[in-house]
């Protein structure tokens, strides 16, 4: 995040994280106060909240970044299953396609 933040000033970065045991707002203090930095505490099964954001800040690209479960963790608590592992992703990418509001059209150009 502190990478994309510092590499990319005419990027918005949006920082979308329900901080679970394993986050620390701590570690993005350097960049905390960036003009193209904004940090969201939420949950990305919250479709509601996940819609709102992407409406209010035109957001056209996701990158998904999440790991609930530490290495060491995993055999603690057993295996986790397949549908905590994936729902997330699954409700972050698809947010906004079950958004029935109309969007702006984008259009890219490809260079070679």
């Amino acid at each position: 995040m502190i990478q994309l933040v510092t590499k990319y000033p005419a990027y918005k970065i949006i920082n979308y994280d329900k901080l679970d045991y394993c986050s620390s707002l701590k570690n993005l203090e350097s960049i905390a106060d960036e003009p193209n930095y904004e940090f969201v505490h939420g949950d990305v099964l919250a479709v509601d909240l996940v819609n709102y954001v992407i409406r209010k800040e035109g957001v056209d690209t996701i990158m998904h970044f999440a790991a609930q479960t530490h290495v060491g963790e995993a055999g603690a608590h057993g295996p986790m299953p397949a549908t905590q592992r994936m729902d997330p992703t699954v409700a972050a990418l698809d947010a906004p396609a079950r958004d029935p509001r109309p969007r702006p059209q984008t259009t890219r150009s490809a260079t070679r």
